[in-house]
C-alpha cells in the first residue's frame, strides 16, 4: 500500500455523488436506452446457435429491463433534487458526470 495517494475526501464525494445518480431519473432514462439500442433491428445477424425461441425470450428480457428501468426514472422524478447539505459537499456538476452510460464509475 506504499505509494498509494488516497485522497479520503475526493473518494468520499465520489461515493456521494454515485448515490446520488444511482436514484437520479436521468441515469434510469439513459440505461434504458443502451437496453432499447440492444434490442435487434431487422436484418440483424442474431447468429445460428439459439432456437428461435431462445432468441424472442431474450427481446422479451431486453424489453423487460427497459421497461423497469423508464419505470425506476418515472418513480424517481418525484425525488430528482438535490439537499442543500448535499450539494454543499459534492459540486451537482460532479454529481451529473460521475457515471459512464455502461454504469462504470468515470475517472
Amino acid at each position: 500500500m506504499m505509494g498509494l495517494d488516497v485522497n479520503a475526501e475526493h473518494f468520499r464525494a465520489r461515493v456521494l455523488q454515485d448515490a446520488i445518480n444511482y436514484g437520479m431519473a436521468a441515469t434510469w432514462e439513459r440505461r434504458a436506452a443502451l437496453f432499447e439500442a440492444a434490442l435487434p433491428r431487422p436484418g440483424d445477424f442474431r447468429g445460428h446457435q439459439q432456437t428461435r425461441e431462445r432468441q424472442a425470450e431474450k427481446v422479451r428480457e431486453l424489453i423487460d429491463i427497459v421497461t423497469a428501468c423508464r419505470a425506476r426514472a418515472q418513480a424517481a422524478r418525484a425525488h430528482d433534487r438535490i439537499d442543500a447539505d448535499v450539494a454543499a459537499v459534492v459540486p451537482e456538476k460532479g454529481v451529473q458526470a460521475s457515471h459512464t452510460p455502461g454504469g462504470e464509475v468515470a475517472a
